[in-house]
């Protein structure tokens, strides 16, 4: 089995150009973990230090404020990896990690992974960059949240949902697409303004949506009222 579990952490983005072998001759260990939908991997102000992989499923970084209000930051992408900032630092969780299906995490222990960031030069850049991407997407978020109307944020999610997908095109879709409290946590608004937003989007010929499916049908319209 741990032969099994170091070939899947050698697929991860993360580790690229790292074979088995050389993780062998390094001593990492990983271990592979369940969860139900609904179960949390961890939660804000835990003390855990393990960096988890997501293998399959979906897992959304959440924040729970003092009313219980859920607020979401984003989802993990398949093969993403999460838990790198208190591996790093020894601090707390800052931010709570649930599965919102079931999904299958691979789990490597703060020792290790410190021991890959150390001798492996290439994941301790990817490690570096990855954290930049991410002050640069708050920055973004804050910057919106104090320029932008809700509208305009919404679009411009919906943009860069698109854009990630490389989607960004007449006819393009953006499947398996965040539900609208999703989209209002996210946009830092409500749901019921959210729906009227995307219900106004609807009827003006933009996008169309369906259960899960949004479809750009005049992206450059959804991209208009950013530059107005």
């Amino acid at each position: 089995m741990g032969v099994e579990t170091l070939a899947l952490l050698a697929e991860m983005p993360l580790l690229k150009d790292v074979d088995v072998e050389q993780l062998a001759a390094l001593g990492i260990r990983a271990s592979v973990r369940n969860l139900e939908s609904g179960q949390i991997l961890f939660d804000q102000a835990d003390q855990s230090r393990d960096v988890y992989f997501l293998l399959s499923g979906r897992l959304l970084i959440v924040h729970w404020t003092e009313d219980g209000r859920e607020m979401v930051f984003g989802r993990i992408d398949f093969h993403t990896h999460i838990g790198e900032l208190a591996a790093i630092d020894n601090g707390k969780r800052s931010l709570s990690v649930y599965a919102h299906r079931e999904a299958r995490v691979l789990v490597v222990s703060q020792a290790d992974f410190q021991s890959l960031m150390e001798n492996v030069p290439e994941v301790r850049q990817r490690v570096l960059h990855g954290l930049v991407a991410n002050v640069r997407r708050l920055t973004e978020r804050l910057y919106q949240a104090n320029l932008f109307t809700v509208e305009q944020r919404v679009r411009s999610y919906l943009v860069r949902l698109a854009l990630e997908a490389g989607e960004m095109n007449p006819g393009g879709s953006i499947l398996d697409a965040p539900t609208h409290s999703e989209i209002a946590n996210w946009v830092g608004s409500n749901r019921e303004v959210v729906s009227r937003v995307m219900s106004g989007l609807k009827k003006s010929g933009i996008i169309n949506t369906k259960r899960k499916h949004i479809t750009l049908l005049e992206p450059d319209l959804l991209l208009k009222a950013l530059s107005d």
